[in-house]
């Protein structure tokens, strides 16, 4: 089931961040401007939001992801990236314990949330492609992703690239490229030169 998939995700970066310390977590991330800190405050925030997504689909109302949006989201990453590592590892337990029970509660997972205006299954696989990019951006250790995500966050960042464009190389890797991800191997285009990558979708 796709929720036990995105759980088992959660518990390998729950292992990665064990013994981080505060100097770690100061440390810069893979993201530019971003420090650990960010990214795992980051991590904690979207996995509170996809708990409250499914919650209020169960209860039959909708919520927005993050109250006041995008501009509030970012204001709360920047307050809690200054956590020490014992905070953030409290904050991520607990955003995973809710997700996990808001998901052990969702029978119809048709129901609609305003991901997206979406439903509650599409929460799931956003919280994956979330999980998985952030812990590689918290270069602790390198992506080793299945290829069912892989072929899943291909199909969802394809429109990054013109319709034409066939890209070779090892899937991680072409995962890794679309998601604007620093990459092990080497990603190529069929025809011509790696185009430019569009907007996240």
């Amino acid at each position: 089931m796709l929720c036990l998939k995105v759980l088992a995700s959660c518990t390998r970066l729950t292992r990665l961040v064990r013994d981080l310390t505060d100097d770690d977590v100061r440390a810069p991330s893979a993201l530019p401007g971003w420090t650990r800190g960010h990214v795992l405050a980051h991590i904690a925030g979207i996995t509170d939001a996809m708990a409250r997504q499914a919650e209020n689909a169960i209860a039959g109302t909708l919520t927005e992801v993050y109250d006041g949006g995008r501009p509030a989201r970012d204001a709360a990453i920047e307050a809690q990236a200054g956590r020490d590592a014992d905070e953030h590892r409290a904050a991520i337990t607990a955003a995973v314990a809710r997700v996990a029970a808001a998901w052990a509660s969702t029978e119809d997972w048709t129901r609609p949330t305003t991901y997206r205006s979406s439903d509650v299954t599409a929460t799931v696989y956003c919280l994956w492609r979330e999980i998985e990019i952030h812990t590689a951006d918290l270069a602790l250790a390198a992506p080793d992703w299945p290829a069912e995500f892989n072929a899943h966050t291909q199909e969802f960042l394809r429109v990054r690239v013109p319709e034409d464009v066939v890209l070779l190389g090892d899937p991680t890797d072409v995962t890794a490229w679309l998601a604007g991800r620093a990459y092990a191997g080497q990603v190529t285009a069929k025809i011509g030169d790696l185009p430019e990558l569009g907007p996240w979708p």
